[in-house]
């Protein structure tokens, strides 16, 4: 069995995001309810000044950063969150995350999260209130058409579902070492 760092060249998926226009800071408004496409790079409090605008929204807030901190700690620099919990959707159902492996002390992590490495997707969700996805991470939805399995971090940036086709959108990149 290859060694992860031999099946994903996680170099690249960083270099491939990098490559994306970088904002250092969140828009005003949203169009059509979304954020533009591209990464926007912030801080975590402005990341919660933006979004934190009601109960649900701190709730699944507060448990994503619980969750970031366990990868802090285990060495996590990149943390991307998409989803409606980026949207002007008033009451998101959940969070949708994709964390860059590069730098994690893989013994620290199976200390403090080993969760997140060996259960299912599904049962990621429940466990840590999101879908929660390792970049390179082979994920497999509906519509097949359009997405016949996706890495990860290249799905966080579409919405899928605005009509028959995938939408770009904007991701937001945190620091789960701040968290």
């Amino acid at each position: 069995m290859k060694a992860l760092s031999d099946r994903i060249n996680i170099q690249r998926l960083i270099q491939e995001a990098e490559s994306q226009w970088i904002h250092w800071e969140l828009p005003s408004r949203f169009k059509k309810g979304l954020l533009r496409p591209g990464t926007y790079a912030v801080s975590w409090d402005d990341f919660e000044t933006k979004f934190a605008t009601n109960d649900v929204r701190r709730e699944l807030i507060a448990k994503m950063r619980k969750l970031a901190q366990l990868l802090g700690v285990s060495g996590c620099k990149y943390l991307y969150v998409g989803g409606s919990l980026v949207s002007s959707k008033e009451h998101p159902g959940d969070f949708d995350i994709v964390w860059v492996p590069a730098g994690v002390e893989w013994d620290r992590l199976l200390l403090v999260a080993s969760q997140l490495l060996i259960l299912p997707q599904a049962q990621r969700r429940d466990e840590y209130g999101g879908h929660v996805w390792m970049a390179g991470e082979e994920i497999r939805i509906m519509p097949p058409q359009y997405f016949p399995g996706v890495e990860a971090l290249r799905l966080l940036r579409y919405n899928r579902l605005i009509g028959k086709r995938p939408v770009p959108v904007g991701v937001v990149l945190l620091d789960p070492r701040q968290a």
